[in-house]
């Protein structure tokens, strides 16, 4: 909204910094390297403070009186120029990031969108058993089974107790389990920036 501080800036980054000079405030340390944007500018003082210092704000660059047009324009040229060199930046790390975590995925999950598309259509030797109602889903639980008890000679499955039957489908689905998370944690791990959050924070994800 004006010209404050030697920068160019809205009134309330004006109040802000005037306020951290002037009470003298010391803000807690953050090693984040928050994005400070309008949106979310109140959330981190320190990072938005470290902010108003990096594009020029200073205490001894006060200026009194109205400033020229000329000056207002090649200041907001200026403006211009660095914000479309930084949100190209920022595109650039975007479009990094999307390609590091693609990578991380093809290395790290079996499936993929060519080989879903191969199962879907059926254009595989073994297509898997896709189920479309109750009929396919009591299908596919004898087929479980079956699979469970290879080992079994067909005339004892009927003959093996309930409870036998449901320990070895809780081991089977456990493995499972155990497979899906070992692929989602290691994906995790290659994602940039993920190996510096704190192990609670990275549980949590994991989690959720």
């Amino acid at each position: 909204s004006g010209f404050h501080y030697g920068v160019h800036a809205c009134e309330g980054c004006k109040g802000f910094f005037r306020r951290t000079i002037r009470l003298k405030l010391e803000y807690g340390k953050c090693e984040r390297n928050c994005k400070i944007q309008k949106k979310n500018r109140n959330k981190c003082q320190y990072c938005r403070f470290r902010k108003c210092l990096a594009v020029g704000m200073s205490h001894n660059a006060i200026r009194f009186g109205r400033i020229p047009q000329s000056e207002k324009q090649r200041l907001k040229a200026g403006q211009d120029v660095t914000g479309k060199e930084q949100h190209e930046s920022q595109q650039l790390d975007t479009k990094s990031l999307a390609r590091q975590m693609h990578e991380a995925y093809l290395r790290h999950f079996h499936m993929n969108k060519a080989k879903a598309r191969v199962f879907l259509t059926g254009k595989t030797s073994t297509p898997p058993f896709v189920i479309h109602d109750m009929d396919t889903l009591q299908h596919a639980e004898r087929k479980l089974l079956t699979q469970l008890l290879g080992n079994v000679a067909s005339g004892d499955v009927c003959t093996l107790r309930e409870r036998e039957v449901e320990a070895r489908i809780f081991l089977f689905c456990q493995y499972a389990s155990v497979a899906t998370v070992t692929e989602l944690t290691e994906f995790a791990k290659a994602v940039p920036g993920f190996a510096t959050l704190d192990l609670n924070d990275q549980v949590t994800l994991l989690k959720y």
